[in-house]
């Protein structure tokens, strides 16, 4: 069952008049170099009065399922700090609008709340981009703002992921059908000024081959696009200093409202620089078959 921590007891968030509000969404990143995240919660901001208000979940079921090292007990214990550490600065900003702690001496706003409360510094918990709107009654907006933003995303999302471990599982079970396990070699780490990053396996034709699993089965849609810029990004960058060609196989999103969301994000890693191909699994027994010569010609040679 869920267990939701709130303030909503706040007088000015009631009233008769339209009011306006601000809100961002608290988003937990589970893997910051992938760009997954899980809506968990909304802040609210009142702009004419300077007041706070938050709904926050510590639900973990969908989470841990979805996730496969998903820590829940840890987890649980960010959330109750956060919960404590959010509602001691409602106390405070209820005792002075301008809390000199939280706006130091600028205006009050909600820019500076956010990154007061969870700093944009890496870390687990990141808040989305600022969203606004009037209501007559800003905390019954609050609850249907956690509903839309919260609640309805998780009830759509599939029991299940299908993570990248699972998309190495099929390409490394089609090398040893192929007796390829040992020509190739796991782990090839490239690098250029001032960044890196290990594939998962490689081997040498003239220069170096990649392979590398992809799942775009994600919580969020526009973590699809999102992740295959970063990919774009990432190739960009390696290639300035490395001669290489990477073959990318994907899982496509579980999601039947995601297959425009992965179309695109296809389209952008064919077009990504140093790629040689773009393939599912369903593609990869063909593929294969027409690698095997390849990798079986030539000897196992570490990236340097």
């Amino acid at each position: 069952s869920r267990k939701l921590l709130t303030l909503g007891n706040s007088r000015a968030l009631w009233g008769t008049s339209m009011k306006p509000y601000q809100f961002a969404v608290l988003r937990y990143v589970h893997d910051r170099s992938i760009g997954e995240f899980a809506n968990v919660g909304i802040l609210m901001w009142l702009p004419d009065t300077y007041e706070m208000d938050y709904l926050i979940t510590n639900h973990t079921r969908r989470l841990s399922k979805f996730f496969s090292d998903f820590d829940g007990n840890n987890y649980r214990s960010l959330i109750k700090y956060l919960d404590n550490f959010f509602k001691l600065k409602k106390k405070e900003l209820n005792k002075d609008k301008h809390a000199p702690q939280i706006f130091n001496t600028a205006q009050p706003d909600i820019n500076i709340l956010l990154q007061y409360l969870v700093p944009d510094d890496g870390t687990c918990f990141e808040w989305s981009e600022v969203m606004s709107g009037v209501n007559v009654n800003p905390l019954l907006r609050l609850h249907s703002l956690f509903a839309e933003f919260v609640v309805q995303a998780e009830e759509k999302q599939p029991e299940h992921r299908y993570d990248e471990q699972k998309v190495w599982s099929t390409i490394y079970h089609e090398m040893v059908n192929k007796g390829l396990q040992k020509h190739v070699k796991q782990n090839v780490k490239l690098a250029s000024k001032k960044y890196d990053y290990l594939f998962k396996a490689g081997w040498m034709n003239g220069k170096q081959q990649l392979i590398e699993p992809i799942s775009f089965d994600l919580l969020n849609n526009n973590e699809i696009l999102e992740k295959a810029n970063k990919w774009f990004g990432r190739l960009a960058r390696l290639s300035q200093d490395n001669k290489f060609a990477v073959t990318m196989v994907v899982a496509p999103p579980q999601k039947e409202d995601a297959k425009d969301y992965y179309s695109d994000s296809f389209e952008t890693l064919k077009g990504a620089p140093s790629v040689r191909e773009v393939i599912t699994e369903k593609e990869l027994k063909k593929y294969f078959n027409k690698l095997t010569p390849e990798i079986m010609a030539n000897p196992l040679v570490e990236a340097e």
